[in-house]
């Protein structure tokens, strides 16, 4: 459940949640998302992979810390913009470019 949620969060695009989906509608300034994020961040840094020879982050672990950040960083700063009611405001971002 841990990456399907966090997959959830940043592909989000209805206003309610479906099929029991609570991450997957849109970002606003009291969703769960911003708790999810902040929970995940740690895990996601502490999580290494072991070969039996070498160890250590792989790079789709590196893409999704930058990408939970990132997300985090946007959402500052449309606040700081004065867009603070984005209740309807759904981010459709490529994440292809996030994971730059």
């Amino acid at each position: 459940m841990f990456f399907d949620d966090l997959f959830d969060s940043v592909n989000g695009s209805f206003s309610k949640p479906k099929g029991g989906k609570m991450y997957r509608t849109a970002v606003t300034p009291t969703s769960p998302h911003h708790k999810l994020w902040n929970k995940t961040l740690p895990v996601l840094r502490s999580m290494r992979f072991h070969n039996g020879i070498n160890h250590g982050i792989v790079p789709s672990l590196s893409s999704w810390i930058k990408t939970v950040e990132n997300f985090k960083r946007i959402l500052i700063y449309l606040n700081s913009k004065g867009i603070n009611s984005y209740i309807k405001l759904i981010i459709k971002i490529n994440l292809d470019l996030i994971f730059l």
